[in-house]
């Protein structure tokens, strides 16, 4: 049976799980190792999903005339 797509919040949930796990001094090297890759697929698995939502975000403008219009989401702007 295939294994459904892990949800964004369930991949920051186990993010958060690997770096407690790296975090405990009684986490042996190799076992540091192993989750280090596993934390680093899941925080590009995130910015992917992240990016992905961001291009499909609009915002809706009204114009002069009352007209609402839709407009690419742009990020990094003033709030």
């Amino acid at each position: 049976m295939p294994r459904k797509k892990q949800t964004f919040e369930e991949a920051v949930n186990r993010l958060e799980e690997v770096v407690a796990e790296m975090e405990d001094s009684k986490t042996s090297l190799d076992r540091s190792m192993a989750l280090y890759k596993e934390g680093v697929t899941l925080v590009m698995r995130c910015a992917e999903d992240l990016s992905g939502a961001e291009k499909e975000i609009t915002a809706l403008q009204r114009t002069a005339e009352g007209i609402f219009t839709q407009k690419p989401f742009e990020s990094g702007g003033e709030a």
